[in-house]
């Protein structure tokens, strides 16, 4: 399980030495919204995370 940060990281790491604009296009999003993403500004959408090969999965625990 990745957390928000371990996503962040990981598109990080697809766009290292690529042009955001390319990585933007291939997601199928706007290079200004990944750049939000890339920054914490927003969340990962579903066509983010599918290009990473990741779904978003929500869980929930007691309260201790």
């Amino acid at each position: 399980m990745l957390t928000r940060d371990g996503v962040i990281i990981k598109l990080k790491r697809r766009c290292h030495g690529t042009q955001q604009v390319a990585v933007a296009k291939a997601f199928n999003v706007s290079p200004a919204y990944l750049s939000d993403v890339m920054v914490g500004r927003r969340d990962p959408g579903p066509k983010i995370l599918a290009g990473l090969g990741l779904e978003r999965v929500v869980r929930y625990r007691p309260i201790k």
